[in-house]
């Protein structure tokens, strides 16, 4: 195959190609810079996903492809004349690596729509885009510097000519032979680790300021990427996205429902995640439940919905509520892992935006005497799932009859003169949810089943009807379990 006069256009033209070359790079990097952007709001939910496939076009394409091009033709006469050439040789390997990306990307772009990506390959994607955008960056600034460093008119540089040796031969033809010389390979490959060695040590300096400037560079982008862009929050951290703000404010283990009773799966155990919600705009919105796990270990779980109603007492179970700006609301996520991952790391994490809170459940199952009171004392509970609060029985009677309540047969009506402060509960709703009446005859321990006849409004009084067997008991105490925290309150 004969070439005429290759070497003799390379070195007529050469600020005009490097000039070209530099152009097409910029134009590519810019276009990266823009994938690196639609990555980000993809992450956040905010990117316009009708547009994805136009950020990488047959323009986009042809660029890359003339850059690689143009620098394998420079490299190939560099390499004949013995000039060097690492730098050509670095682009094309640099740019035959944004070919391949441009066109995964370009695939994984077009399907977007119908299938979101995990937010492990988003963040692969995001990590690879930014680094190459850094290695663009020196590239482009070495290619500068190359195409006007031959610049001779404007900075003098004929010596740099001379030193080229252009001479008549290089006017004439050049025959390239097409085929495979294992032994010329050999030697080639050794000649060039020996001009590869002599280039390091002539730039030596200019080579570890660029390496410094590098490594720097892409410590402070994994520096950002572990501390803002993939920080893990603490419980009571607000996490903000396009839609809304989270907040944790606790989370618990449990197998028991309110009434103590096992209600767990085989094997299981029940994560549950207490958090503050507000909307980030005026327009109300939802939390999208499909795009949160539990990541315990090397396991994820995904938001179990149907088990709420266990746990009522913790909070409002979230399914799709509307959330409102400018107020803060409070719901529970629910999650059933296995009990062999009860004391691994947990991260409740968006998939989308990759934000993680660390949660460190703490377990609600067994039940401790907190304090206890008697007679006319206040009774107070605090730092619980339903909050602080507190009770005083200032007196209590038994009879067949109070007021306009009569007692069945074999039974009596326990009257309980109370004063109260427990938000969110009426004293009806407490004494069915929390509370277990028991007496004391000769030592042994009872618990009465008692049906509650207390007045929804009134919360001035407490009205049950029990078994006879409390008019002979020795002691009267109402036993006051609030999950993990218990009270005891002796009346008699």
């Amino acid at each position: 195959m004969i070439l005429r006069k290759p070497y003799a256009f390379l070195i007529k033209y050469f600020m005009l190609i490097h000039i070209v070359l530099t152009a097409l790079m910029v134009y590519v990097c810019i276009n990266f810079r823009s994938v690196a952007s639609f990555i980000a709001d993809y992450i956040n939910n905010t990117a316009a996903l009708s547009n994805a496939t136009s950020y990488f076009t047959l323009i986009s394409f042809l660029a890359i492809l003339l850059v690689i091009g143009i620098s394998l033709t420079i490299f190939f006469l560099m390499r004949y004349k013995k000039k060097p050439k690492l730098l050509y040789l670095l682009n094309i390997i640099l740019y035959f690596i944004l070919l391949v990306l441009a066109v995964v990307l370009s695939s994984v772009f077009a399907g977007l729509e119908d299938q979101p990506l995990q937010s492990q390959t988003v963040r692969l994607y995001r990590d690879i885009v930014g680094i190459i955008n850094i290695v663009q960056y020196v590239f482009i600034l070495l290619m500068i510097i190359r195409t006007l460093g031959f610049d001779v008119k404007k900075f003098d540089f004929a010596s740099d000519i001379r030193e080229m040796e252009v001479t008549s031969d290089d006017n004439e033809e050049i025959e390239i032979t097409l085929g495979v010389d294992s032994d010329k390979i050999v030697r080639g490959v050794r000649r060039y680790f020996r001009e590869l060695g002599y280039y390091y040590k002539e730039n030596k300096m200019i080579i570890l300021s660029l390496l410094a400037i590098f490594v720097v560079a892409v410590a402070i982008y994994f520096i950002l990427s572990v501390n803002i862009f993939n920080k893990v929050y603490k419980e009571n951290d607000t996490v903000v996205n396009s839609d809304y703000a989270m907040k944790v404010t606790d989370s618990y283990l449990s197998n028991l429902d309110i009434s103590g009773n096992n209600v767990s799966l085989k094997n299981s155990t029940y994560v549950i995640v207490k958090l503050k919600l507000q909307a980030t705009s005026d327009e109300n919105k939802k939390m999208q439940t499909e795009y949160l796990m539990l990541k315990v270990g090397n396991k994820r779980y995904d938001p179990i919905k149907k088990y709420y109603k266990y746990y009522s007492d913790i909070g409002t179970g979230y399914s799709t509520q509307k959330l409102t700006y400018g107020k803060s609301m409070e719901y529970i996520l629910m999650f059933s892992i296995d009990k062999d991952d009860i004391n691994k790391k947990m991260l409740l994490t968006n998939v989308i935006t990759d934000n993680s809170i660390r949660i460190k459940p703490t377990s609600l199952d067994n039940a401790s005497l907190v304090s206890e009171a008697k007679l006319n004392e206040k009774l107070e509970y605090k730092d619980t799932v339903i909050g602080s609060g507190s009770i005083t029985i200032n007196n209590y009677e038994t009879s067949n009859r109070i007021e306009n309540i009569i007692a069945g047969y074999n039974k009596t009506v326990l009257k309980l003169g109370v004063d109260t402060n427990i938000d969110n509960y009426t004293n009806y709703d407490f004494l069915n949810t929390f509370v277990t009446i028991k007496m004391e005859k000769d030592g042994k321990s009872t618990v009465l089943d008692f049906e509650n006849r207390t007045s929804k409004i009134d919360n001035n009084n407490i009205y049950v009807e029990v078994s006879k067997e409390i008019n002979n008991a020795d002691h009267i105490y109402l036993e006051i379990r609030i999950r993990d925290k218990l009270y005891k309150y002796n009346i008699k």
